[in-house]
């Protein structure tokens, strides 16, 4: 058991977290099986496929499942639906689950504003040999 305060306050919110990524798991897997189930059956519906594959993606990309798992499901999901010949109710294609990290779009970079440098009117000149400056 932990002693000084900051250890117990993270233990605390560790025992959260972990019950709600367990919950998130559940549904998740849920989600899964009554998607299998429903493309075996003889009217299988395009809806359900979408809104699994929406929950592996982000599932993924929240880091509750490694990408490449949620890759598998999707594929396997893709290829059962393929083979029934179901059409996708979301309109695209599903996605790539990428690695959290590699999924971020960076922003259009702004055009800097480029400053003129100002010239001055008078111009300095330093003779070396005697270091006296000349105003033209």
């Amino acid at each position: 058991m932990p002693i000084k305060k900051s250890a117990k306050k993270r233990l605390r919110q560790n025992i959260k977290r972990r019950a709600k990524n367990l919950a998130k798991l559940r549904v998740l897997k849920k989600a899964i099986k009554d998607c299998q189930k429903n493309l075996a059956s003889k009217s299988p519906n395009g809806k359900l496929v979408s809104k699994t594959i929406a929950l592996l993606d982000k599932a993924a990309k929240t880091g509750l499942i490694h990408h490449n798992k949620a890759n598998r499901f999707k594929s396997k999901l893709l290829k059962l639906a393929s083979s029934k010949k179901v059409k996708l109710e979301s309109g695209k294609a599903a996605p790539k689950a990428g690695h959290p990290k590699g999924e971020k779009t960076k922003a259009p970079k702004k055009a800097k504003k480029t400053v003129a440098k100002k010239l001055s009117t008078k111009t300095k000149k330093v003779d070396k040999k005697t270091k006296k400056t000349e105003k033209k």
